[in-house]
């Protein structure tokens, strides 16, 4: 009853962006189990490249809102939606708004020797998601879509 008080109380736009954005991370979650990487790797943007670290604050405004519903959307599926998940889902909507926006891909070892990864996005100066972990690993990846926005 909860969960549904909660998508109440949401405005209509941000209900849709919600639906769409659960639909999505489905998608994106199939898409990363199932299909090769270099499938993700094009939604991603242009690997070792960086969109601009300066926005307006608009931007900025956008970014916080759209991450706000993709953390919302992303706590209630069935599925895992963790942070690659995030990452292009928040990527997704900011594209939409034209938006530049880069993806990080990060590795690191635990005390057990496992390797562990993580994805974060950046909008200007701004991490959107992802930002509390980043900085325990080594960045390996970075992938913008500044040249994909028409």
């Amino acid at each position: 009853m909860r969960k549904i008080k909660t998508f109440l109380s949401l405005g209509l736009k941000q209900q849709l962006m919600f639906i769409e954005a659960f639909i999505l991370s489905g998608y994106y979650r199939f898409a990363m189990i199932y299909l090769p990487f270099k499938y993700l790797k094009s939604q991603m943007g242009i690997p070792k490249t960086e969109s601009p670290s300066q926005v307006d604050d608009t931007a900025y405004v956008e970014a916080k809102r759209i991450r706000s519903i993709v953390l919302l959307a992303c706590k209630y599926t069935p599925w895992e939606s963790k942070c690659l998940v995030r990452a292009l889902l928040v990527q997704h909507f900011l594209k939409r708004k034209k938006i530049a926006t880069t993806i990080y891909l990060g590795v690191n070892k635990d005390g057990l020797n496992n390797m562990n990864a993580h994805a974060w996005i950046r909008c200007g100066e701004m991490i959107v998601t992802g930002q509390y972990e980043k900085d325990r690993f080594i960045q390996v990846a970075s992938f913008s879509n500044e040249t994909l926005i028409k």
